[in-house]
């Protein structure tokens, strides 16, 4: 990860799959959007807007057509394909249906973007389209745990997989387990790449009220997440 955060971002946010993608794991990137200027002034903080970070924040699917549906009847507007996509600085990879194979296309692009860009971030079954692009060969990684005591320790024996956190970094490579795991990830993202500036980055966060949850999950949560799918 670069050692010298930016002022600006250029997002991506890789919509796939023929099925609704859920909400919530869209969600994360807006927590990374509440960094600008503008929201900062929004939240009465002025004196530190100064620090907040502009972001050119696109919508990029295969094909790059039309509405891309989300769960709960919503749609996103579709900016960009994989071809026409810009250098992006983060892309983030929200969960396809858990059948989901990448096209070879698909799978050129993340890793592309795991080569040349600061940070790609995978948000529960996002880690299905990453770890069939063959980037997590040695890494550590994790996803939705029931996909990890199945699919994913069998198709991917290459990799590290961590089934009792809720998200893990290995270089400029993020992953979060479960649906709103990846609030918790984007918010490791923010305290370790905007370290710089805690001051707005915990501001953001707790205005969001995404707090600093233990990475590794209760065990309560432990036994809940493993009896899913079986």
């Amino acid at each position: 990860m670069s050692s010298a955060p930016k002022s600006s971002l250029t997002v991506g946010v890789l919509l796939l799959g023929n099925e609704d993608v859920q909400y919530l794991e869209v969600a994360p990137v807006d927590l990374l959007a509440m960094m600008q200027p503008q929201y900062i002034h929004a939240l009465g903080a002025s004196a530190l807007a100064e620090k907040g970070v502009n972001m050119d924040i696109h919508y990029i699917s295969e094909t790059g057509e039309g509405l891309f549906p989300l769960t709960a009847n919503a749609k996103v507007a579709v900016t960009d394909s994989i071809e026409t996509s810009p250098a992006l600085d983060v892309l983030m990879i929200p969960g396809p249906p858990p059948n989901f194979v990448a096209s070879e296309a698909v799978g050129a692009f993340i890793r592309a973007q795991v080569e040349h860009a600061t940070a790609v971030l995978s948000v529960c079954t996002g880690i299905i389209p990453l770890a069939q692009s063959g980037v997590l060969k040695g890494k550590t990684a994790t996803g939705p745990p029931p996909l990890i005591l199945t699919a994913l320790r069998h198709g991917f024996p290459d990799t590290k997989w961590e089934d009792e956190r809720r998200w893990t970094r290995d270089g400029n490579v993020w992953t979060s387990a479960g649906i709103t795991n990846g609030l918790d990830m984007m918010a490791g993202f923010m305290r370790t790449y905007y370290g710089d500036r805690p001051q707005l980055v915990e501001l953001v966060l707790g205005a969001a009220n995404v707090w600093d949850r233990p990475v590794e999950y209760r065990e309560e949560e432990k036994r809940f997440g493993m009896g899913l799918g079986q």
